[in-house]
């Protein structure tokens, strides 16, 4: 597509406050796209984005984000679109010779330092479990430490994104490759967790 890519610097609090540091883009139906980018991002941060930007202009499923349902479903289906997104993207990040094991020290460690425990906010159980789901099934760290930590303080994140590891898992690359499985996996897992 020759449709724009707009890049900019992002505030910490619109790249997600506590969680500093992250990047993120916006693909339109057309094509176009924003991709915002914190001031100390890398070429591994940077390719990530503009590869989230490539497979959906490849066509990969999106999930649709309606902005006058706020909270809880939006940060679910951000969520969902990370899980479909990510196998395919860190496939061709490290086939491209991007090396993200920062990206995977950095998130074993932020999965290491949560505070307190599963809360009776089931969105925040539900969005460390894609967190779990993966560093189960992308991390090139050994997660099995921490996320046996977490299995004392947040068992619920945890049984969770163990399930959604399994229904999500790519299968020798063959989920991904057919957006018609990709989104049936992605129903498995919304009727997973509405049960």
């Amino acid at each position: 597509s020759d449709a724009p890519i707009e890049f900019r610097s992002g505030a910490d609090q619109e790249l997600g406050g506590q969680n500093a540091g992250l990047a993120k883009s916006r693909t339109q139906t057309d094509g176009s796209a924003e991709i915002v980018l914190p001031r100390d991002f890398d070429e591994c941060m940077l390719a990530h984005e503009i590869l989230h930007v490539v497979l959906k202009r490849r066509g990969i499923p999106q999930v649709v984000k309606w902005p006058h349902l706020e909270g809880p479903f939006t940060l679910l289906v951000t969520h969902l679109e990370d899980a479909m997104h990510h196998p395919p993207l860190f496939h061709e990040l490290r086939g491209r010779g991007f090396d993200d094991r920062p990206y995977w020290r950095d998130f074993v460690d932020k999965v290491g330092t949560w505070e307190g425990s599963d809360s009776t906010k089931a969105s925040e159980a539900i969005g460390r479990a894609f967190l779990i789901s993966e560093l189960i099934t992308l991390s090139t760290e050994n997660p099995a430490s921490v996320i046996e930590a977490r299995r004392k303080t947040h068992p619920i994140s945890v049984e969770l994104g163990e399930a959604v590891a399994r229904v999500l898992q790519p299968d020798n690359g063959m989920l991904w490759s057919r957006s018609s499985k990709m989104r049936r996996a992605a129903l498995r897992v919304l009727r997973y967790l509405t049960e």
